[in-house]
């Protein structure tokens, strides 16, 4: 709890990482060096008695080992589920409010009372994590869907419950004391009272309900047109059940569904948010959001960082686009891979970077505490971490492939879990967090080298180095749609003028004249996690400094590597940068220099021909 100080509005955004990207690349006239293949899928030995002991699902077990954290295996874990009692947990905050206000017993009573509820916040968000990866491991369960909508539409209230107690604690005569001896930090901007009005609430839980209807979408009585008639979208499937093409027509008609409902939905939502900006006493929405989320910059810094991308990254992008990516891929397929092999590979290769990462992906494989399978009808088809506090544990949720993708999808979600670990969950910025994340992936691919054959490698590394290419392009593609839907004004909000701003955009970054419309570019972030794309595009910046410094000279990348892991956990974004021996993402010339050093990597020559060596980037 005491970590909520600046963080109240991120509702688990740093807990959630949805990966639709990656991408790695070499050049053709690379021929990296053999190495053993990938594991087998059923790996065995000569010697029964070096024959390493796996689970039912192929995963090899790691040797039991007492980590200190209190940490049960996650399948005995979610059996503790249960609601919790929001009623009840916000009337005893308002209980210690009222003790800390009177301030008739003693400081001791009152301080005693303060932590006695960080069990409720533990509790309150490890049932919300439970009810998200259930809900998401069969999306049909209505059970889970319930409990997490339900958790999700009351974390205002509670939010708002925990704000006051910081402002009790602020106004207190005992503030200094509650300062040194349980936050740890200064609680001053409290002292004027709290943000979360009732107005505010309100709003926040509409916005909830909104994301519900997202996640869990309703065509039935949605008004469409279809084939010449305009009816809703039940009608619409009674009409067509008899046709002789019924499936390409339902096709056609949930897509057509998909559009309309989705872009009604984001309207809805964005208005929502202008009116919380609003009520929140910020000029912008963008406002809001930096000061929330802990970017440690301006809006104009990003446009800044935007204008390079589409200046020095995309011409690099086009050209490997059109020479490597696009040739090889055309050919190339990816080679089917089970997760437990991955998962195995990956749990070697951890040590080999690092021996502490290792053990705590040793820890992970011990208490199971992760959700990998292969994507179903109901199984939500994404990827991300959360933290269960009641369990002291992070935890990893991927929907697989089922094929050489799932590699960096999995090493990307376990940087994630190594930043929790470590840390306790807590992350300053999201930037922070994703730099851990997609610096892992990319340290991963280079070890991999190692313990893979050429057509595994070369799989592997062009599908990382077009991913990190398209994080930059794309994601900052997203986070420039999102500045300026939140730039048009409440009014102007609707969906001429958002199929408007999309095709400036992205012809303007992209140089194309191709036409898109809003409902082209809607991804997940913008519904439940706005302005946070950004963070995938500057956080991927130091994390290629880290991938080159590594490939150069090994051992340099995974040092700088750890001092963000190992770091001050109250510090910046752009101060955690610059003590781990990293630039801003921001600097001049720093994205040009990075193009050029991919671009050689990919092909052993620089995109700009007057260079003749290496740009040390690091």
């Amino acid at each position: 709890m005491r970590r909520l100080i600046s963080a109240f509005l991120i509702l688990l955004l740093l807990c959630t990482c949805l990966l639709s990207m990656a991408a790695c690349s070499t050049p053709d006239n690379e021929d990296p060096d053999d190495g053993d293949v990938i594991p087998p899928e059923n790996p065995d030995t000569p010697d029964d008695e070096d024959k390493p002991e796996y689970d039912k699902n192929g995963i090899i077990v790691p040797e039991y080992k007492d980590y200190g954290r209190g940490t049960r295996d996650f399948e005995l874990y979610a059996l503790d589920y249960s609601r919790p009692d929001i009623d009840a947990y916000c009337a005893e905050f308002e209980e210690a409010c009222a003790l800390i206000n009177e301030n008739t017993v003693p400081f001791e009573e009152q301080l005693a009372v303060i932590n006695s509820l960080e069990l409720k916040y533990n509790t309150f968000y490890s049932m919300y994590s439970l009810s998200e990866i259930y809900s998401y491991k069969d999306t049909s369960n209505d059970y889970w869907a319930g409990e997490y909508e339900y958790l999700s539409t009351n974390s205002a209230r509670f939010s708002r419950s925990i704000e006051q107690l910081f402002v009790a604690c602020a106004q207190s005569v005992h503030k200094d004391r509650f300062e040194e001896e349980y936050f740890t930090s200064d609680i001053s901007e409290y002292s004027d009272g709290g943000r979360y009005s009732d107005e505010v609430v309100a709003l926040m839980t509409e916005e909830a309900r909104l994301e519900s209807c997202y996640r869990n979408p309703d065509f039935t009585d949605l008004t469409l047109s279809f084939l010449g008639v305009t009816d809703t979208y039940q009608n619409h499937v009674d009409r067509i059940s008899s046709y002789p093409n019924y499936a390409f027509y339902l096709a056609n008609l949930n897509d057509l569904a998909s559009r309309a409902y989705m872009t009604d939905i984001y309207i809805d939502i964005v208005k929502v948010r202008y009116e919380l900006a609003d009520a929140f006493g910020y000029d912008s929405y963008t406002e809001l959001a930096y000061g929330t989320l802990g970017y440690d910059y301006t809006s104009k810094d990003l446009r800044s960082f935007i204008e390079d991308i589409s200046e020095y990254v995309v011409p690099v992008y086009n050209e490997l686009s059109l020479s490597y990516f696009n040739p090889y891929f055309q050919t190339a397929q990816s080679q089917k891979r089970q997760h437990n092999t991955i998962i195995n590979t990956l749990h070697g290769l951890s040590g080999t970077i690092d021996g502490e990462f290792g053990e705590i992906f040793s820890y992970m494989l011990q208490h199971k505490l992760y959700d990998i399978q292969s994507a179903g009808e109901t199984r939500f088809d994404n990827a991300f971490t959360t933290y269960l506090y009641t369990n002291t544990s992070p935890f990893i949720f991927v929907t697989t492939a089922g094929t050489l993708d799932d590699f960096a999808t999995i090493a990307h979600e376990f940087g994630h879990f190594i930043d929790y670990y470590v840390n306790n969950s807590s992350a300053s910025s999201l930037e922070i967090a994703e730099t851990c994340s997609q610096s892992y992936e990319l340290l991963s691919l280079i070890y991999a080298k190692d313990v893979s054959n050429k057509t595994v490698f070369k799989y592997l590394k062009y599908t990382a180095m077009r991913n990190a290419l398209e994080v930059l392009i794309f994601q900052s593609m997203y986070a420039a749609i999102e500045h300026a839907v939140y730039e048009l004004g409440k009014d102007n909000v609707n969906e001429a003028s958002l199929n408007q701003l999309v095709n400036e955009t992205v012809g303007e970054m992209l140089g194309t004249t191709a036409t898109y419309s809003i409902s082209s570019v809607l991804i997940p972030h913008m519904f439940i996690a706005p302005m946070y794309v950004q963070s995938y595009a500057t956080s991927i910046v130091p994390s290629l400094e880290i991938f080159l410094s590594e490939y150069k000279e090994k051992g340099a990348g995974v040092g700088a590597y750890k001092k963000i892991i190992y770091r001050d956990g109250e510090e910046s974004f752009l101060l955690t940068l610059g003590e781990a021996g990293l630039s801003s993402p921001f600097k001049d010339g720093l994205l040009d220099d990075i193009s050029n050093e991919l671009f050689f990597y990919m092909t052993g020559r620089y995109y700009k021909t007057e260079l003749d060596e290496g740009i040390n980037v690091a």
